[in-house]
């Protein structure tokens, strides 16, 4: 059931956000660093995935320039779920891509998340992703443009840690000539994601000038 909390409703810059994504992937640190301490190649990577429509629908940005954009903790978890899929070696393109057509399942998650770590539990993102060998020319609503896709992602299944298991297993998978292959699985820990955004972002330095 979705909970409401504090957080949910605060907005932060771009640089908190990018400050929050770069303590959540590379922490934790005991101390709280200065935004100038964030690689410039992360940053370019998170506007990067920005530009493809990761994190903010396009109807939300401001299309001018001088005008700071407000972001969410929902954002934010968009934003770390693509981060994963490109650290696990997922194209850029595709894993922007998958996780704008699972947007809304992602926003139900972090919702539904509880913001406590003594009382949650880990929730997984499970996936059977499908490598073909030979790349399939695709079009992209968004960005307007067909780009070469090798990898399939069919529906996520987001489970609680006695349901991993089977979950990874497969549950639908059919060992029949011509059944469904899942050999290949990624797990994301969207629970662990959630849970680190939801710190840094309250601790995240601002700056009182300029665009962020």
């Amino acid at each position: 059931m979705p909970r409401t909390t504090a957080s949910e409703h605060r907005v932060y810059r771009r640089s908190q956000v990018v400050w929050a994504l770069w303590c959540t992937s590379a922490g934790p640190f005991r101390v709280n660093l200065p935004l100038s301490a964030v690689p410039e190649v992360f940053v370019r990577r998170i506007a990067r995935l920005l530009e493809l429509g990761v994190g903010m629908a396009a109807s939300r940005r401001a299309g001018q320039p001088g005008i700071d954009h407000a972001y969410t903790l929902a954002d934010a978890f968009e934003l770390g779920v693509a981060l994963d899929l490109v650290d696990v070696g997922i194209n850029q393109l595709e894993a922007a891509a998958f996780v704008r057509s699972i947007r809304r399942q992602l926003r139900e998650q972090c919702a539904a998340l509880e913001p406590d770590p003594l009382r949650g539990s880990h929730t997984y993102m499970v996936l059977h992703p499908k490598v073909v060998r030979e790349a399939l020319r695709v079009f992209d609503p968004i960005q307007r443009v067909s780009h070469y896709a090798k990898t399939i992602f069919p529906e996520p299944q987001f489970v609680p840690r006695q349901a991993l298991i089977r979950a990874i297993d497969g549950e639908q998978a059919d060992d029949k000539p011509g059944g469904v292959r899942r050999n290949k699985c990624i797990v994301v820990i969207i629970s662990e994601l959630f849970l680190h955004l939801l710190d840094y972002l309250e601790r995240a330095p601002v700056v009182k000038r300029g665009r962020h």
